[in-house]
């Protein structure tokens, strides 16, 4: 008699089987729907977080004073953060000795510069 009642049991008319597959099916979305839900809910924000991206940090070597990652002098002194490559013209920092994009040598240059003042 209780053989009739149970819904697993395919002997008996029941869905058998693939009962058992249909009720974890369910319940493996439920848990996967879930999951999404959490990391959506957990998802770090990068916001703010870019070279370009407002206020950073950074403070000028001169005055010590705030700066912005895109400025290119500080608007406190006036010293310059970045200047543009005489090789390949991008823009790089002040105190970089090798251009980071073409190669050359950046403190030769500015020696360069120091002695063209110094003669005149």
């Amino acid at each position: 008699m209780w053989r009739t009642a149970c819904p697993w049991d395919a002997a008996a008319g029941g869905w058998g089987f693939f009962w058992v597959l249909h009720q974890l099916f369910w319940l493996a979305l439920i848990v996967a729907a879930g999951y999404v839900i959490y990391r959506l809910a957990r998802r770090p924000t990068n916001r703010g977080t870019g070279p370009y991206s407002g206020f950073r940090a950074e403070k000028c070597p001169n005055c010590s004073a705030p700066v912005e990652a895109a400025y290119l002098r500080c608007p406190e002194c006036g010293h310059q953060l970045k200047r543009n490559c005489p090789e390949c013209g991008k823009i790089v920092k002040t105190h970089w000795k090798v251009c980071p994009y073409c190669e050359s040598d950046l403190q030769q240059e500015k020696h360069e510069q120091f002695e063209r003042s110094a003669v005149t």
